[in-house]
């Protein structure tokens, strides 16, 4: 698994010169594999869907976040006359909304307010989890 190994030495290499780790948990991961995936429109009952067929492999974006942190550290104290507020939480803001399509809680929020007829191919039917008892459970799961 050379992914491993090379992952191993940018984890070792990097964080001397003040670059973080690499691994999946960083916010630009899912959107490296998104960008990545080879997808497949999939239409069912007249809704369309997209399935991930495959992933590329790619090991030089992570290079490539690390060099570019490593190339902006001469200009970190000129971030000092910037607001901590807009750098930390736009960032998050930004990363967080652009998140939400796609995850299982956020599409069943909408659901409430949409109208039956709209409703996407579920993964369960009316028979097996009543519509009231699936928006009782969101609205518990949200709060």
């Amino acid at each position: 698994h050379w992914n491993f190994f090379i992952l191993g030495c940018f984890n070792i290499i990097f964080p001397f010169f003040g670059c973080p780790y690499v691994t999946g948990s960083l916010p630009h991961s899912p959107q490296f594999v998104q960008a990545l995936a080879t997808k497949e429109i999939v239409r069912v009952g007249g809704h369309e869907r997209s399935e991930v067929v495959s992933v590329c492999e790619n090991r030089l974006s992570p290079l490539l976040v690390n060099v570019f942190v490593l190339a902006t550290l001469p200009t970190i104290g000129s971030l000092s006359f910037i607001p901590t507020a807009v750098i930390c939480d736009a960032l998050f803001l930004f990363m967080g909304l652009s998140g939400l399509p796609g995850n299982e809680l956020f599409e069943r929020l909408k659901l409430i307010i949409t109208d039956e007829g709209l409703y996407p191919p579920l993964k369960w039917t009316i028979d097996e989890v009543p519509r009231s008892r699936m928006h009782a459970f969101t609205i518990i799961q949200f709060c």
